[in-house]
C-alpha cells in the first residue's frame, strides 16, 4: 500500500474516507497487508491509517523516511500537530519503520528520496511486467509545474528544493513509457509526461471504465 489517504473527515464538498472499502472491493484482506510506504506526513496522506481509533492495516509496517518524521515532531503548526496525533496509534502499536535512503521493498519497487515538498518526502518507483510506474505522492501538486518545475504553492516546505526536485524528476521519465501518478492532480491524477511542441507537459491519461 502506498499512502493511506486523509481518512475520515466531515466537509463539504469533499469525498473522503473510501479507502478501506476499496481495499475491499479489490477482494484485499487488510490484515494482510504487510508494507504501508508513505510518501510523507501531511495529514492527507497518513489520516486514512486509522478509522474509528482502529488501524486499517493492523499487521502492516508502516515506512516513512526519518528526516520526515524528525521534522514534524518538533514543529508547532497544523501540520505537525496533526502528524504527531496521527502517528502516535502507530507508533504505540510499534508499527513504524524508518528508512534513511533509497529503499528496496520488493524486486521493482522502491521507495525514492525525492526531499522539497516536505523533508523526507518519497515517491515509490514500480516496475512490474514490463511497466513502469512512479507514485508521485506530492513531488507536484498541479500540472502546471510540469512545465514549470519551480513554481511552488505555500505547501511546499522547501520551494527551491522542491522546484529543483520536480525538474529532475519530470526530466528522468519524459517522453518514456512510464505512467506517473500524482496526488492532487485533476481526475484521473494519471498521465505520462511528454515533449509537446518543445514543451514538457503533463499528458493525462483516460479515465478507466466499469
Amino acid at each position: 500500500m502506498i499512502d493511506a489517504g486523509i481518512g475520515e473527515i466531515s466537509q463539504e464538498g469533499m469525498t473522503a474516507g473510501l479507502m478501506p472499502e476499496a481495499v475491499d472491493a479489490l477482494g484485499i484482506a487488510r490484515d494482510t497487508v504487510e508494507s504501508v510506504i508513505y510518501t510523507h506526513m501531511h495529514y492527507d496522506h497518513i489520516g486514512g491509517s486509522q478509522r474509528a481509533g482502529q488501524i486499517v492495516f493492523p499487521h502492516a509496517r508502516h515506512v516513512f523516511h526519518t528526516r520526515e518524521w524528525d521534522h514534524w515532531k518538533a514543529v508547532d503548526t497544523e501540520f505537525g500537530k496533526a502528524a504527531q496525533n496521527i502517528m502516535r496509534p502507530l507508533f504505540d502499536a510499534e508499527l513504524v519503520d524508518f528508512i534513511d535512503a533509497d529503499t528496496d521493498f520488493l524486486p521493482g519497487v522502491t521507495a525514492v528520496e525525492t526531499f522539497g515538498h516536505t523533508p523526507g518526502h518519497l515517491t515509490v518507483s514500480i516496475i512490474s511486467d514490463g511497466t513502469r510506474t512512479l507514485i508521485g505522492g506530492d513531488v507536484s501538486n498541479h500540472p502546471f509545474q510540469v512545465e514549470h518545475p519551480h513554481w511552488s504553492l505555500p505547501v511546499d516546505n522547501d520551494h527551491e528544493m522542491a522546484g529543483q526536485t520536480r525538474d529532475r524528476v519530470f526530466e528522468k521519465i519524459k517522453d518514456t513509457d512510464t505512467t506517473f501518478v500524482a496526488g492532487h492532480y485533476p481526475m484521473p491524477g494519471v498521465g505520462k509526461i511528454v515533449t509537446d511542441d518543445g514543451v514538457r507537459v503533463y499528458q493525462p491519461g483516460s479515465v478507466p471504465t466499469a
